[in-house]
């Protein structure tokens, strides 16, 4: 269906120097930010962009000239990542290892930054939020880190908020989502919006999402 990553800011707690301020996560689903427990990046970065790479350029090869062009394209995207996102993603797995935290936009709550190969390199700012609640690729992440990490549930059985998610407690969950959206960009922690088609489960009977 269309949406959209909405790609937000999550503030290093006490940088030190040489450390970026800030992370940037991208999300179909802004709501659920308010169950993050964590974000993660990838403990080993550049083996991991370096794998990428070698496997689009194997499938470079063997395409046909129709598909060549359009991945020749991604391919040299992925070798620009090398100089301007790998050594940011890199610094980012050493202060995972030292166990920095980060804070949760409008909640206010710590949570860390921690080391996972969920996280990919060669997709988006390279980090991903952790939101063990309501991802099943999320709560594999949990069951690897369980001592560093919670699970948060943020959702009533009708899809509206519970007390979990503060002052959004009680808003249907697309309510809250245009909401937090809004409260994001005011706080100054809004990077962008990009449009995207979203895979999202239907039910059968009723249709719903």
């Amino acid at each position: 269906v269309d949406g959209s990553y909405c790609h937000f800011l999550y503030r290093v707690l006490d940088p030190t120097q040489g450390d970026p301020d800030h992370v940037v996560v991208a999300t179909t689903r802004p709501e659920t930010m308010l169950g993050d427990t964590a974000v993660a990046c990838h403990p080993n970065p550049e083996a991991a962009l370096e794998l990428a790479i070698e496997r689009l350029a194997a499938r470079v090869d063997s395409s046909n000239r129709r598909d060549r062009i359009q991945l020749e394209d991604e391919l040299a995207k992925l070798h620009q990542r090398r100089t301007t996102l790998l050594p940011g993603l890199i610094r980012l797995s050493e202060m995972a290892a030292s166990g920095q935290q980060i804070m949760l936009p409008l909640l206010k709550r710590p949570i860390p930054l921690i080391a996972d190969e969920w996280a990919k390199p060669e997709m988006g700012s390279g980090c991903v939020k952790i939101t063990p609640g309501h991802d099943p690729n999320d709560f594999d992440v949990w069951q690897r880190h369980r001592d560093e990490i919670n699970l948060i549930n943020i959702l009533n059985e009708d899809g509206s908020l519970n007390d979990d998610a503060g002052p959004y407690a009680g808003l249907d969950r697309e309510v809250a989502r245009k909401q937090i959206v809004a409260d994001l960009e005011r706080a100054g922690l809004l990077e962008q919006i990009e449009p995207h088609q979203v895979e999202i489960g239907h039910s059968e009977r009723s249709g719903t999402a």
